[in-house]
């Protein structure tokens, strides 16, 4: 498992709605990682990799 965050800071992108939040991932497929999410009502999705950073989001 690592730390991630989900980067996709333009509007256009399918994941805006969830920028900068941090994530516990792990690697599933070629490009595809299960992301676990610290608060919420989901608990987990599938996320294509050029949608995740790697380390936390420190709001920086």
């Amino acid at each position: 498992m690592q730390r991630m965050w989900i980067n996709q800071p333009s509007t256009l992108q399918p994941l805006h709605h969830l920028h900068g939040t941090n994530v516990l991932a792990i690697h599933e497929y070629d490009n595809t990682w299960r992301v676990y999410f610290l608060s919420g009502d989901v608990i987990s999705m599938q996320v294509l990799s050029y949608c995740l950073s790697k380390g936390w989001n420190n709001g920086n």
